[in-house]
C-alpha cells in the first residue's frame, strides 16, 4: 500500500492482494483533501454493531473491506495492532478510512497541515442540506425569522416518492390569506427584478424561490392569484435559493438532497436480503484469505525442504569424497552420525509431491555413492530400516539388489522401478504403485502389501513368506516359480495372474476362485514335484520335503533347519550357505549336490547318498558310491 497526494487528493494505491482481500475493484482510492474533516493516529475505538460487507476478517491477522458500524460505512486495512491511520471524510462514499501503514506519524502531520486550509475555504458560502422529502415541512426553517410567519402559509407536501434520476412532484396549497398577506398585483411592483441568468417565481407572498445549477427546476410561476391546487416539480440534488422580495436579507442556501436512509430505518427493510448475501461475501473473502495465506507457506515450506536437501548432500561430500576402512566400520561412530542424519532428514520431508521427490533424490544418491546396499556392495554404511520414505517417488528408478529391510514405503511410487533380488524384507508397501516393476527374485519376506497395486509387475521367483497381500491387485502380473509359503493372497485380485510353478503350502490362503492344480502351482510338502524349483533363500524351517523330487533345485542360503528330507531326491542341487542344521537326511540322494560353505551340523545323514557330492569344505564325498 502507498499514499500519496496528486491535484489536492489524496490517493491510496492497493497492491493486487490488497485489492483482493478487501473486495476493492479499483486499484486506486481517491479522496479530495477539502472533504477530509480529520485525520488521527491512534488505534480506533471498538463498536459493538459491525457489518462486514464484503470484506476479510482472520482474527489477529487481517481486517479488510467494507464494514457497516454505528458511525457509518468505513474502509479498513488494518494487518497489526499499530501505526494506525484515521481518516475521517464528509460528503463521500466512505465515513472513515482506517489503515495500518509505515510512517504513519509522518502521514498524520503531514494531512493534519495540509487538510487546515481546506477546512477554512469551506466555511463560505454557507450551505444547509435539505432531503426531498421533508422540504415541505423544513423550508420555514431556512427562511429569514421575519417572513416565517408568511411562510407558513404556504404548505409543500409530497406528492410522488423519490426515485434517483426522476423529479420530484410537490404539491403547494394555498390556505386562506392572513392578514399580512398582500395583493398579488402588489407583489409583482414590489419585487426586484432579476438577473439575466436567475428566474424568480412568486411561491406565496413575501418570499422567491430562485433556481441555480445546470438543470433548471420546473417551477410554476404564481402571478396574480394562487388557485386552490397548484404542482411544481423540484429537481432531486439541485440547489435552490430562497430570499425575501425585497432582499434585505442574505439569501441562505439549500441543496436539496436525497438523504441516506438512518440505520434504524435500515432496521425495517428485510435483514435476510442484506445479511445473507453480506455473510456469503465475507465467507468466500475468508476462504481466499486462507487460499492466499495457505499457498505462501507452502512456498515457504518448499524453500525451507529444498534447503534441508541441500545440506544433506553437503554434508555427505567428506565422506564420499575421503572414504576410509575406518569409515565403512558398522561399529564407528560415523555410521550411527550418518545413519542418523540420513533419517532424520528423511522425517522432516512431508508427504506432497515434491517432498516425495526429494526422498526419492536422497535414497538414489544414497545407492548410486554405495552408502546404503547396492549390487557388488561388500558392506554398507548405512541402514534404512524404520526409514520414513511414505509417498516417497522412485519411478523408473534403478535400484538392483538395494537393502530396504523394514522401510516404511506406504503409497511410495514406485511404477516401472528396477527392483530385482532387491531386500524388502518386513518393509511396508501399504497401497504403493508398484505397477509394471521388476521384482524377481526380491525378498519380501513379512511384507505388508495390502491394496498394493502389482499390475502387471514381474514377481518371478520372488519370496513372499508370511506377506500380506489382502486386496492387493495383481492383474495380469507374472508370480512364476514364486515362494507363497503362509501368504495371505486371500481377497487379492489375481485376474490372469500367472501362477505357474508357484510354491504353495497348507499355510498359504489363495483366492476361493483359484485351484492350484489347474495353475499349475506345486505344492511344498511330502512327495512334492519340486525340479528345477528356484527356492533360494526360502525359509524351509522344519518343512516337510520327505519323498519330494528336488532334482536340480536351486536351494543357495535357504533355511532348512529341521526340515524333513528323508527320502528326497536331491541330486544336482544347489546347496550353497544353506543352513540344514538338524535336517533329516536319511535315505536322501545328493549325488552331485553342491553343498559348499552349508552349515550340516546336528544332520540325520543316515544312508544319504552323497556320491560325488561337493562337500562344504570343498571336497568330493564318495559315500554311496558303487
Amino acid at each position: 500500500m502507498k499514499l500519496t497526494i496528486v491535484e489536492q487528493q489524496l490517493q491510496i494505491n492497493l497492491e493486487w492482494f490488497e485489492q483482493v482481500l478487501a473486495f476493492y475493484l479499483s486499484k486506486v482510492i481517491s479522496v479530495p483533501l477539502s472533504h477530509i474533516t480529520s485525520v488521527t493516529a491512534e488505534k480506533p475505538r471498538k463498536t459493538c454493531l459491525e457489518i462486514r460487507a464484503p470484506g476479510t476478517f482472520i482474527p489477529k491477522l487481517i481486517k479488510a473491506g467494507t464494514y457497516y458500524t454505528s458511525r457509518g460505512r468505513e474502509f479498513w486495512y488494518v494487518t497489526r495492532d499499530r501505526d494506525y491511520l484515521t481518516i475521517e471524510l464528509i460528503d463521500q462514499y466512505y465515513k472513515r478510512i482506517i489503515l495500518t501503514i509505515d510512517q504513519n506519524q509522518l502521514w498524520f502531520e503531514q494531512l493534519n497541515q495540509v487538510i487546515k486550509p481546506a477546512l477554512i475555504s469551506q466555511q463560505e458560502p454557507r450551505k444547509k442540506k435539505i432531503n426531498s422529502s421533508k422540504l415541505g415541512k423544513q423550508a420555514a426553517n431556512y427562511l429569514p425569522v421575519s417572513w416565517s410567519e408568511i411562510a407558513s402559509s404556504t404548505e409543500i407536501t409530497k406528492k410522488e416518492e423519490y426515485q434517483r434520476g426522476k423529479e420530484v412532484d410537490f404539491v403547494k396549497q394555498n390556505p386562506s390569506p392572513s392578514p399580512h398577506q398582500e395583493k398579488p398585483q402588489e407583489q409583482e411592483n414590489i419585487s426586484s427584478p432579476a438577473s439575466s441568468q436567475e428566474k424568480h417565481y412568486p411561491t406565496s407572498p413575501g418570499f422567491l424561490i430562485t433556481s441555480v445549477g445546470e438543470n433548471q427546476a420546473n417551477l410554476t410561476p404564481q402571478i396574480s392569484t394562487f388557485p386552490t391546487e397548484q404542482q411544481s416539480k423540484i429537481q432531486a440534488n439541485e440547489s435552490y435559493t430562497f430570499s425575501t422580495i425585497n432582499k434585505t436579507q442574505q439569501p441562505e442556501f439549500i441543496e436539496v438532497i436525497q438523504e441516506e436512509p438512518s440505520f434504524n430505518q435500515k432496521k425495517s427493510r428485510s435483514w435476510s436480503a442484506f445479511i445473507i448475501p453480506s455473510l456469503i461475501i465475507s465467507l468466500f473473502g475468508s476462504l481466499i484469505a486462507l487460499v492466499l495465506i495457505n499457498h505462501q507457506n507452502k512456498l515457504a515450506e518448499d524453500l525451507a525442504h529444498q534447503q534441508i536437501l541441500s545440506g544433506y548432500f553437503n554434508s555427505m561430500k567428506e565422506i564420499i569424497i575421503n572414504p576410509s576402512q575406518e569409515t565403512i566400520n558398522s561399529n564407528n561412530k560415523t555410521q550411527r552420525v550418518v545413519r542418523a542424519t540420513t533419517l532424520t532428514t528423511l522425517r522432516r520431508f512431508g508427504i506432497s509431491e515434491k517432498d516425495g521427490n526429494r526422498k526419492g533424490q536422497l535414497v538414489l544418491f544414497l545407492y548410486e555413492t554405495k552408502l546404503i546396499g547396492c549390487l557388488n556392495c561388500q558392506q554398507s554404511l548405512i541402514k534404512l530400516n524404520t526409514a520414513d520414505l511414505k509417498s516417497a517417488n522412485f519411478e523408473a528408478f534403478r535400484l538392483t539388489d538395494i537393502d530396504l529391510i523394514g522401510a516404511d514405503l506406504r503409497n511410495a511410487n514406485l511404477r516401472d522401478t528396477q527392483l530385482l533380488g532387491a531386500d524388502l524384507n518386513d518393509s511396508n508397501l501399504k497401497q504403493a504403485d508398484l505397477t509394471g516393476a521388476n521384482l524377481r527374485y526380491a525378498d519380501l519376506t513379512n511384507a505388508i502389501l495390502t491394496k498394493a497395486n502389482l499390475k502387471q509387475a514381474d514377481l518371478t521367483g520372488v519370496n513372499l513368506r508370511y506377506a500380506d497381500l489382502t486386496n492387493a491387485k495383481l492383474i495380469n502380473a507374472k508370480l512364476k516359480n514364486a515362494y507363497l509359503r503362509g501368504a495371505n493372497l486371500s481377497k487379492a485380485d489375481l485376474s490372469n495372474t500367472d501362477l505357474t510353478g508357484a510354491f504353495y503350502t497348507e499355510e498359504t490362503k489363495l483366492p476361493a476362485n483359484i485351484d492350484p492344480d489347474q495353475q499349475k502351482m506345486r505344492p511344498v510338502g511330502a512327495q512334492a514335484d519340486l525340479r528345477n524349483a528356484n527356492l533360494s533363500y526360502a525359509d524351509l524351517k522344519n518343512a516337510n520335503l520327505k519323498s519330494a523330487d528336488l532334482k536340480n533345485a536351486n536351494l543357495m542360503v535357504a533355511d532348512l533347519r529341521g526340515a524333513n528330507l528323508s527320502g528326497a531326491n536331491l541330486s544336482n542341487v544347489q546347496l550353497r550357505y544353506a543352513d540344514l542344521r538338524g535336517a533329516d537326511l536319511r535315505g536322501a540322494n545328493l549325488s552331485g549336490a553342491d553343498l559348499k560353505g552349508a552349515n550340516l551340523a546336528n544332520i540325520k545323514p543316515g544312508n544319504a547318498n552323497l556320491c560325488n557330492a561337493t562337500m562344504p569344505d570343498g571336497t568330493k564325498s564318495l559315500q554311496g558310491c558303487i
